[in-house]
């Protein structure tokens, strides 16, 4: 079975406001920047700093992203030129310097490849010293944050993961510890439930989304949610379910 450390990642990757900036030629850059949220910037390369962005959007990842931790502030990827990127960065400038019909469906769609490919070279480049993109470069670590994103369902013990990673217990956990900076049982635990906040946004029933998430019963999901996150499931799901956007609609060009 091929080891994937993306897709599973990735899948409440929500990319919205993609906005145009300062349209440059050629040279860019893929940087990220932290202000609150996590950007993805689009920009020319940063002699003395980070320069002006052609292009920002925001990234909702669907749990609580660490994803840049241990990188220096960021990781970069040139594109230049000769890049086989460099086409969907001319698309999305043409897009948003004149927006048509489906605008943001396309425009989330490039920001998508576009970040998908930047994660493969962070990952490929080995950017990051710690924390999730370390761990995911890491191949033994690698096997066991894939399995852990992609089953969060199963009674995950230390010693399944530590036979998963090829590794002694005692090994297993102090590599996990050092590189992640906490232990396997802790991160599962934090990514069940980031994941289950996300399928309570989306109004999920809360016996439905324990049983997901690897809880033997809504009780014990709802002590441990409520831990973690101050409220009840239930009523973050009310809460959700009750809110409802109104706006008028605006027809773009052909």
């Amino acid at each position: 079975m091929r080891l994937d450390r993306l897709t599973t990642f990735l899948t409440g990757l929500k990319v919205s406001d993609v906005a145009a900036t300062v349209a440059l030629e050629h040279n860019f850059f893929i940087h990220r920047q932290q202000d609150g949220k996590d950007f993805l910037l689009v920009s020319p390369e940063p002699s003395a700093g980070l320069g002006a962005p052609v292009a920002c959007a925001t990234l909702s990842w669907g749990f609580k992203s660490d994803l840049f931790r241990g990188a220096n502030g960021g990781f970069s990827m040139r594109v230049g030129p000769d890049s086989s990127l460099h086409p969907m960065i001319l698309l999305l400038e043409q897009e948003l310097s004149a927006p048509r019909c489906g605008a943001p469906l396309l425009l989330a769609g490039y920001v998508e490849v576009l970040l998908v490919h930047f994660l493969r070279n962070a990952l490929q480049q080995g950017l990051a010293e710690f924390g999730l993109m370390a761990g995911l470069a890491d191949p033994r670590l690698a096997r066991t944050l894939v399995a852990m994103h992609g089953s969060p369902d199963k009674a995950w013990s230390a010693e399944d993961l530590a036979a998963l990673a090829g590794m002694s217990r005692s090994g297993y956990m102090d590599r996990f510890q050092k590189v992640m900076g906490e232990g396997p049982m802790g991160y599962l635990r934090r990514w069940r439930l980031s994941r289950a906040r996300e399928a309570l946004e989306a109004g999920e029933r809360v016996a439905v989304v324990a049983r997901r998430f690897g809880y033997g019963s809504t009780d014990a999901f709802t002590r441990a949610f409520r831990r973690a996150e101050g409220q009840l499931p239930s009523d973050l799901r009310r809460a959700r379910s009750s809110v409802s956007s109104t706006s008028s609609p605006t027809l773009e060009s052909f």
